[in-house]
């Protein structure tokens, strides 16, 4: 018996020799299987379906197709494909708690029309074909949802690829990243899918369909890592090696890697031939969005998140510096969360906290420019908001007009450096402007941006460690103008609750995890019991039926030999009286010998008539006994020569034939009729309690 893993939950399956299809006693689903005759072979497919059900379909795909290159007759092998090509998941349904598949990799084609899925057919015994058929048309049915709500999505400009989370749940740098990026790119006007945002209204919902739509619409892919094992995250690769699939297939696509802190040498193999970005470059943004305004090869529309179109004005037109403040947004507040979210790049919680605050101030201390920007964004989405001139004293109390000129210099060139990352020089350029100004609270402000190397005020929300030991930030604290004072604070605030969450997020998990292997464990221990009962009942069950089987044929064998004792019996009996007349014409003939040597008044001729005609009447006789078994020849030859010995054999026969009558033949499969019959209530018994531990099995699988 060969052991097999369920395709749809992993457990261990039991096969029967030539089986291609079995039902798993774990989770229920019926499945094909398939027909392996090769060590190899039976290894290949252990990989193919590990890699398979943890979603690496292209590694599983590789395996499937080295199989075909060995049995290119291996229905199995071609409908495992296809589970790969439309990225099959199995999950389980919480209500029949059944596993049903989902698409995780949608296409235009019919699964119906996929030669992959013709030769499976093909190949396939009538069993697994109906299974096949089953599953292709439920399939079938879950791809035309996808593509149903897909072709209702508005197309992308842009397709964001990165890694949301590292393995302890935390944001992860590429993240951050990426975030930048789809904030750089809406300014410009593209249409971006970033999944952080594009599908924040989406919770609750199968993603694929925009998935989907966003790989097929997007004309340049970014794809973003600071680590090799984050290009090749299991989500991650699935959504890049789908695009770059579209791309060798003649869609006139753009994939773009874009990497940081990593040798660009530790990128996929499949990225050799493209032209990567490397991140470390201070310039790395301006480059990147350049790079995709020419790939698009059009200018970018201006929708509703796109900048405003009238050109900036010079510098020298307006040089005071603006606050925006938000004064209603009517009846469309979940509208007016995600222009904050796509103008600034906020978090969901962020945004809709900035949003329900008393007069949330959207923007400050910005420029004319600027201000007019996000002022007319937040108009034409029909809220109202406004522009405030800031205290410009307030904002550069210590500064003098010529130190206040070198100082604004000084402090551009470090927010060009906190944009490239360039911590070093930003630090440094915070120590030119601090030479000049001393109490300057931006210089300290900007100087703690470097010293945690975030690029902007907001980056300091995902810091991990609060802000107070940090000697910039009690400077800012003590320099700055109040309101960025509290804006600080307010950072800090941030922090620590992110801190505390983190933490009570994490005992949580903890807990949960603790229990749920708990759960676990005590389910697996029923099972396992259970599962050993069912095995003992079925080993009890068996022997008993075996028993059975062995003491109907033995009862079968006793009353062949009791007929054959009886019928040998009878045979002794008659051959017994044969001889025994044998015997007695022996003594006939040799009285009529005796008679006929004695002296009386038959003549001779009469006297010889009359012996020959016992001598003949004997012998005749004997010669009909003779034909007889060999058991009767002694006795027969014995009353030939003796006539008295004869009757002395006969009745010795007699004793013998009444032995054979009376053997213990009957007794014996009496017995033995008892005993089985015993044994057929036991196995009703058995029979009784095996279908009693299937009951409890099934009620146990469907909790």
């Amino acid at each position: 018996m060969a052991v097999f893993k369920c395709k749809m939950c992993g457990a261990p399956l039991e096969i029967h020799d030539n089986s291609t299809t079995a039902s798993c006693d774990y989770c229920g689903s019926q499945q094909t299987l398939p027909r392996i005759n090769d060590d190899k072979i039976r290894l290949w497919y252990d990989r193919a379906n590990h890699f398979r059900r943890n979603n690496e379909f292209d590694k599983a795909m590789g395996l499937y197709e080295q199989i075909l290159n060995e049995n290119n007759q291996d229905a199995e092998s071609y409908w495992s494909i296809i589970l790969c090509k439309y990225g099959i998941e199995y999950v389980e349904d919480p209500i029949s708690h059944k596993r049903i598949p989902t698409v995780n990799r949608a296409q235009y084609t019919s699964i119906f029309d996929d030669d992959n899925y013709q030769s499976a057919l093909k190949y396939a015994d009538i069993s697994q074909k109906i299974i096949y058929e089953q599953e292709a048309a439920t399939i079938n049915e879950i791809q035309k949802g996808i593509l149903d709500i897909s072709q209702k999505e508005e197309p992308f400009d842009v397709f964001i690829c990165y890694k949301e989370t590292d393995e302890n749940g935390q944001r992860t740098h590429d993240s951050v990243y990426a975030n930048q990026l789809y904030h750089e790119l809406t300014q410009e006007g593209f249409k971006v899918f970033f999944a952080r945002i594009t599908l924040e209204d989406k919770l609750g919902t199968a993603y694929e369909p925009y998935i989907f739509a966003a790989l097929n619409s997007a004309k340049v892919m970014v794809v973003i890592g600071s680590k090799p094992e984050y290009f090749n995250a299991v989500w991650v690769r699935n959504e890049w090696s789908r695009y770059l699939t579209l791309i060798k297939s003649g869609a006139k696509k753009y994939l773009i890697p874009a990497y940081k802190d990593m040798d660009p040498y530790d990128l996929p193999k499949e990225f050799s031939h493209l032209q990567a970005q490397d991140m470390n470059q201070m310039s790395y943004m301006l480059d990147l969005v350049r790079n995709i305004k020419k790939l698009v090869g059009v200018q970018p529309k201006v929708a509703a998140t796109a900048s405003v179109t009238q050109p900036a004005p010079p510098q020298s037109a307006d040089s005071r510096l603006y606050n925006v403040r938000l004064h209603s947004y009517g009846n469309n507040k979940l509208g007016c969360i995600k222009v904050v979210r796509e103008t600034f790049g906020y978090g969901l919680k962020d945004a809709k906290d900035l949003v329900e605050s008393p007069h949330p101030m959207l923007a400050r201390n910005v420029s004319l420019y600027k201000a007019e920007q996000i002022k007319n964004r937040f108009l034409r989405n029909g809220f109202e908001v406004s522009l405030e001139e800031t205290d410009q004293i307030a904002y550069a109390r210590t500064s003098s007009p010529t130190n206040n000129r070198n100082t604004e210099t000084l402090l551009k060139r470090v927010t060009l450096f906190l944009e490239g990352e360039d911590w070093e020089n930003a630090d440094t350029y915070c120590e030119k402007v601090l030479d000049v100004d001393p109490e300057n609270g931006q210089a300290y402000v900007y100087k703690l941006l470097a010293h945690l190397q975030c690029s902007s005020e907001d980056d300091l929300q995902y810091e991990s460690t609060p802000l107070e030991g940090i000697m910039p930030y009690k400077n800012a604290l003590r320099f700055a103008d109040e309101e960025t004072a509290n804006r600080l604070i307010e950072y800090n605030r941030v922090i620590k609750e992110n801190i505390a969450k983190r933490e009570r997020d994490y005992q949580e998990r903890v807990r949960l995890e603790q229990e749920r292997k708990q759960r676990e464990a005590k389910r697996q221990q029923e099972l396992n019991a259970l599962q050993m009962a069912k095995k003992n009942a079925t080993d009890l069950l068996s022997a008993q039926v075996g028993e059975k089987d062995r003491l109907q044929k033995l009862v079968a064998v006793k009353q062949a030999e009791a007929k054959t004792a009886k019928d040998d019996a009878k045979k002794i009996k008659r051959f017994a009286i044969l001889t025994l007349l044998s015997a007695f014409l022996a003594v006939l003939t040799f009285i009529a010998f005796v008679i006929s040597l004695s002296e009386n008044e038959w003549d001779f001729g009469s006297k010889l008539v009359f012996f020959s005609f016992f001598v003949l009447l004997y012998l005749i006789f004997n010669a009909k006994l003779l034909k007889a078994q060999g058991k009767s020849q002694a006795l027969v030859l014995a009353n030939i020569l003796y006539g008295i010995p004869g009757i002395v054999m006969a009745f010795s026969a007699f004793g013998t034939a009444k032995k054979l009558r009376e053997t213990q033949y009957d007794k014996e499969i009496a017995s033995t009729q008892a005993h089985i019959q015993k044994l057929e209530s036991y196995i009703d018994n058995s029979r009784r309690s095996l279908n009693e531990i299937n009951q409890k099995l099934e009620t146990f699988k469907k909790q």
